[in-house]
């Protein structure tokens, strides 16, 4: 995970300095990235709450594999450029979790 653990400005990075981004593994793991809007949503309304503590995931029921977030990135910027997929030996894990209370609580994702 740590070597990801900046992927997304890291991979911005890189595309600013027209460099390719790198995919340190073969890209296919899987991480779940939420809308800066549906967590402010979220927490507002968790303000007003009137339910019993409960731990709550906030996160995206939707996961991408790396290989996905760099394409989409690499769309978005309007670059013509492949990612360097270096196919490290590294600890491989997909990050996706449960976001059925969040829901239930606060309504699907935007």
């Amino acid at each position: 995970m740590k070597v990801y653990k900046k992927i997304i400005p890291e991979t911005i990075k890189k595309l600013i300095h027209g460099l390719p981004p790198i995919i340190y593994s073969d890209g296919q793991e899987e991480r779940s990235f939420l809308n800066v809007d549906d967590c402010v949503r979220c927490i507002w309304e968790s303000l007003s709450l009137h339910a019993p503590y409960t731990l709550v995931n906030v996160v995206s029921g939707k996961s991408h594999t790396i290989e996905e977030l760099v394409d989409i990135l690499i769309k978005i910027s309007g670059q013509d450029v492949k990612p360097q997929v270096r196919r490290d030996e590294i600890k491989r894990n997909n990050y996706i979790f449960d976001n059925s209370k969040m829901i239930g609580l606060f309504g699907n994702e935007t």
